[in-house]
């Protein structure tokens, strides 16, 4: 009972300040003591001090101050920013920003970062239009790009593909998105590339004069030889191409060398040892 006629007597005292002119109100000291005296004594009240020690905040005012520090901040902030500008120290914040990302799932923690579905989503467009322009994007220079973690840009990609970003997946690498004309100018040019080839060519030579892509080269060129549309074979586990033609014209000379002179000489050179 006593503590309820205090708090009335305080309410009625900080009634009384409200109403009175500017000569009657209370002293700041006073207005301390009584917060000190809610806050401490009578646990009516919940407040964070500030860093000066001249305010306080409820948990609800952190809250929305840090929530309008990341709309400021365009959908993106770093936690270690915010104590300066709030005035209140990093554990606080901390704790309020777990508790915000539990409680608002369109809000995320990503590496002390917080970051909302607004800049997700310009990431991602971001992402599409870079993926259009090259043809491919890889996550590892979106990491340096972006300052973000591989496994966070990953999953905003694999959530926004077919919608936002406009790719596929290389199902050999993870971290390569490309287009679908991406994937038919290679194929084209491979194509092109191994029609013309008379001889037996190193395939790592070809990779690296043209900058394909290691195994979307591979997996085009054994489509492309499989569905015969182009004609040849990959010998000494892929690390040559050797054209049909190649094979025939080398199997007609040895039947002629052997139907005009009665033997086979060991002199007879290997595809191997005619790559180009």
């Amino acid at each position: 009972m006593a503590d309820w006629e205090e708090v009335k007597r305080l309410a009625a005292d900080f009634q009384r300040a409200q109403l009175s002119t500017t000569v009657q109100r209370l002293s700041e000291r006073n207005c301390i003591e009584i917060v000190t005296k809610l806050v401490n004594d009578l646990k009516l009240l919940e407040v964070i001090y500030t860093s000066d020690g001249k305010e306080y905040l409820t948990h609800q005012e952190i809250s929305k101050e840090i929530r309008e520090e990341l709309l400021i901040h365009g959908g993106r902030v770093n936690l270690v920013e915010l104590p300066q500008i709030i005035n209140i120290d990093f554990s606080h914040i901390e704790a309020k920003a777990n508790e915000i990302v539990k409680n608002d799932k369109n809000i995320v923690l990503v590496l002390g970062q917080l970051i909302d579905r607004d800049y997700t989503d310009r990431l991602a467009d971001e992402i599409n239009d870079k993926l259009q322009d090259e043809g491919q994007v890889k996550v590892a220079e979106l990491t340096k790009s972006y300052d973000l973690p591989a496994s966070f840009l990953k999953q905003v990609i694999q959530e926004c593909l077919g919608t936002s970003i406009q790719g596929q997946i290389d199902c050999y690498n993870t971290d390569v998105v490309f287009t679908q004309a991406f994937v038919d100018r290679h194929r084209a040019q491979i194509r092109g590339l191994f029609t013309a080839f008379t001889k037996p060519v190193s395939t790592s030579n070809i990779i690296n004069q043209y900058g394909f892509q290691n195994r979307l080269f591979y997996s085009i060129l054994e489509e492309l030889i499989a569905q015969e549309r182009i004609a040849g074979t990959l010998a000494s586990g892929r690390q040559s191409y050797v054209p049909d033609i190649y094979t025939r014209s080398q199997n007609e000379w040895v039947d002629s060398f052997y139907k005009q002179n009665g033997y086979l000489g060991k002199s007879y050179n290997s595809p191997k040892a005619n790559l180009v």
